[in-house]
């Protein structure tokens, strides 16, 4: 599977989630939050990098895309985040993120 179909499958199973269920608002706001953050980008490069509006989306979108047992380590620099990811089947080194 590609990047981009992964990328595709976690908005779609956002999408499932926000759809025709009674979710409190703090549930909503977060899937909305995933959501966005995963339409940002590719999120593979200082040029494409996902955007979040709080960690805690940035951290939820990464575990949508199945990678978050393959982080190594979380580099940041106050102002970008470099996701250092082990071998896993996504073929992904390192992923990008902006919190904004």
């Amino acid at each position: 599977m590609s990047w981009t179909d992964k990328i595709f499958d976690g908005i779609k199973a956002v999408n499932r989630a926000l759809q025709g269920q009674d979710l409190p608002d703090a549930a909503c706001n977060l899937l909305y939050d995933i959501q966005s953050c995963l339409c940002s980008g590719d999120g593979l490069s200082t040029e494409s990098p996902f955007r979040a509006a709080t960690d805690h989306a940035f951290s939820r979108a990464i575990g949508m895309l199945g990678l978050n047992p393959y982080v190594a380590r979380i580099d940041d620099d106050g102002h970008l985040r470099r996701v250092l990811l082990r071998e896993n089947p996504s073929g992904v080194r390192e992923l990008y993120g902006r919190i904004h």
